[in-house]
């Protein structure tokens, strides 16, 4: 049999009116509460301890331990909520500026390379030739994207120096390891 405080978190949450109307159809209309219930603490313990008083379950002191962590877990479940949630807007942020800092170092990049641009590749190729003449020194095989791995790395320890490194996620809760015999009344 529900209790009286079921029944009016059901009746204060909604109450229905049905009507049928002329052209046969129904209309529902419900309305809600806005006003909010007493705030009571509705944790594991106070469950736990209303259920003694009913008499619906019998004092156990080591049930009353469990349930306890569980209210500790509980807590600490609420508070790792509140942390990743700061966790998560602070990683939107750290990313949005670290792109927008990676953007301005390709600008940067690319202006500086377009300025070097074809003087650098003609001092490169008499670099090359004059060697290969001169000095009979052979080309050094390279393996392509060598370079482009380079800069990437170097770019990204310079966002890493700009921006800082990424936010840290807070650590876990520990949870709970619950042994022992299982007592039937």
């Amino acid at each position: 049999m529900p209790n009286v405080s079921q029944i009016s978190t059901v009746l204060r949450l909604a109450f229905s009116c049905k009507r049928r109307l002329s052209n046969g159809l129904h209309f529902v209309a419900r309305s809600y509460s806005t006003s909010d219930p007493p705030k009571q603490p509705s944790g594991p313990l106070t469950n736990y301890s209303k259920l003694v008083e009913q008499g619906r379950l019998q004092h156990d002191p080591y049930q009353e331990k469990v349930v306890s962590a569980f209210e500790n877990l509980f807590g600490r479940l609420e508070h790792f909520e509140k942390q990743m949630e700061d966790y998560h807007v602070r990683l939107a942020e750290w990313e949005k500026k670290r792109e927008e800092e990676r953007r301005k170092l390709m600008v940067e990049e690319a202006e500086k390379k377009e300025d070097d641009g074809m003087w650098a590749s003609v001092n490169k190729q008499g670099q090359k030739l004059l060697g290969r003449w001169v000095l009979g020194r052979r080309q050094m095989n390279v393996e392509p994207g060598v370079g482009k791995w380079v800069s990437y790395l170097n770019r990204e320890r310079k966002l890493d120096s700009i921006v800082g490194s990424r936010p840290a996620v807070p650590p876990a809760p520990k949870g709970l390891y619950i042994y022992g015999n299982a007592r039937l009344c």
